[in-house]
């Protein structure tokens, strides 16, 4: 089984590449929905969360205040890899289980759409790593309308994040997600490329 780690920066588009991909037939996984399911309370994620931060973002049912976390970590790089470092060990383990069961059923190819691909070191466990990126303005007007923010907010995360080398320096591959683009061809292409069909 190929395993394609698939991530970029917020805003760039890998999360709609993926969907692609999806609507192809393959196995795809989303770390970021993952990652949301494993904060279901009780859970070890949130245990993991708490001791590093504290009980200021959780609210009185015992669940995370996720925009309240949000603003604080996204406003300083230290704090997003504080954050990283307590729950990523905890999303991996649980992603190599759903990548063996994968592998168990016979299936071509397993995608994992990861933001944090690289940070977390699952890309030494993928066949092939891609990164989506795209022009900085075009990013934070898709933040601003994804999440109902404004574009100062929108800019404070991505300046949170990763630079374009970061990914550059470590893919496999890169497609920059520009007006003009078409990811349905730059996916079908990329299929071809590891020897699967486009449209199955």
């Amino acid at each position: 089984m190929l395993i394609l780690g698939l991530t970029g920066p917020t805003g760039a588009g890998k999360t709609f590449f993926s969907e692609i991909l999806k609507a192809r037939g393959y196995s795809v996984l989303n770390a970021d929905a993952l990652y949301h399911s494993m904060l279901l309370p009780p859970s070890p994620t949130l245990d993991a969360i708490r001791l590093e931060f504290g009980n200021d973002f959780f609210t009185e049912d015992g669940s995370l205040d996720r925009k309240k976390l949000g603003a604080y970590v996204f406003a300083e790089k230290e704090r997003l890899e504080r954050l990283n470092k307590a729950v990523l060990p905890l999303v991996i383990s649980e992603i190599k289980k759903i990548a063996d069961t994968c592998e168990k059923n016979g299936e071509e190819l397993f995608v994992i759409d990861a933001p944090t691909l690289f940070e977390a070191g699952y890309d030494k466990s993928c066949s092939l790593t891609l990164s989506i990126l795209a022009p900085k303005g075009l990013r934070a007007s898709r933040i601003s309308e994804r999440d109902k923010i404004d574009t100062d907010s929108a800019l404070l995360r991505i300046d949170a994040q990763k630079d374009d080398d970061f990914y550059i320096s470590r893919s496999d591959r890169i497609i920059i997600n520009e007006s003009g683009v078409s990811l349905e061809k730059k996916a079908d292409e990329l299929l071809f490329e590891l020897g699967l069909r486009g449209q199955k």
